[in-house]
Protein backbone atom coordinates (compact mmCIF):
# COMPACT_ATOMS: atom_id res chain seq x y z
CA UNK A 1 0.00 0.00 0.00
CA UNK A 2 2.72 2.54 1.32
CA UNK A 3 4.69 1.79 -2.45
CA UNK A 4 1.22 2.16 -4.64
CA UNK A 5 0.55 5.47 -2.81
CA UNK A 6 4.31 7.12 -3.82
CA UNK A 7 4.10 5.97 -7.26
CA UNK A 8 0.11 6.79 -7.83
CA UNK A 9 -0.19 9.86 -9.74
CA UNK A 10 -1.71 11.91 -7.56
CA UNK A 11 -1.73 15.00 -10.70
CA UNK A 12 1.58 16.71 -8.32
CA UNK A 13 4.23 14.26 -9.71
CA UNK A 14 5.41 10.89 -8.98
CA UNK A 15 6.83 10.93 -5.28
CA UNK A 16 4.59 14.09 -3.97
CA UNK A 17 2.56 11.92 -2.02
CA UNK A 18 4.00 9.85 0.93
CA UNK A 19 2.40 7.48 3.79
CA UNK A 20 4.25 6.53 7.09
CA UNK A 21 2.41 3.74 9.14
CA UNK A 22 2.43 2.52 12.51
CA UNK A 23 1.20 -1.14 13.44
CA UNK A 24 0.66 -2.76 16.66
CA UNK A 25 -0.55 -6.23 17.94
CA UNK A 26 -3.48 -6.45 19.73
CA UNK A 27 -2.75 -8.33 23.31
CA UNK A 28 -5.00 -10.39 25.39
CA UNK A 29 -6.14 -8.15 28.41
CA UNK A 30 -5.19 -4.89 26.46
CA UNK A 31 -6.84 -1.88 26.89
CA UNK A 32 -8.33 0.30 23.49
CA UNK A 33 -6.09 3.00 25.11
CA UNK A 34 -2.48 0.88 25.72
CA UNK A 35 -3.62 -0.90 21.78
CA UNK A 36 -3.96 3.06 20.57
CA UNK A 37 -0.68 4.34 22.21
CA UNK A 38 1.73 1.57 20.72
CA UNK A 39 0.52 2.22 17.26
CA UNK A 40 1.01 5.53 17.91
CA UNK A 41 4.11 5.37 18.76
CA UNK A 42 4.83 2.90 15.55
CA UNK A 43 3.76 5.77 14.26
CA UNK A 44 5.95 8.53 15.22
CA UNK A 45 9.07 6.01 14.58
CA UNK A 46 7.82 5.46 11.34
CA UNK A 47 7.52 9.37 10.63
CA UNK A 48 10.96 10.31 12.24
CA UNK A 49 12.62 7.45 10.81
CA UNK A 50 12.70 9.18 7.78
CA UNK A 51 8.57 8.79 6.67
CA UNK A 52 7.10 6.54 3.92
CA UNK A 53 7.77 3.25 5.66
CA UNK A 54 5.82 1.38 7.66
CA UNK A 55 6.71 0.30 11.48
CA UNK A 56 5.85 -2.03 13.64
CA UNK A 57 5.90 -2.37 18.05
CA UNK A 58 7.96 -5.25 19.16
Amino acid sequence: MRRRIATHDFGIGQGGVTVSIGIAEHRVGDSRDTLLRRTDKSLYRAKHGGRNQVMTTS
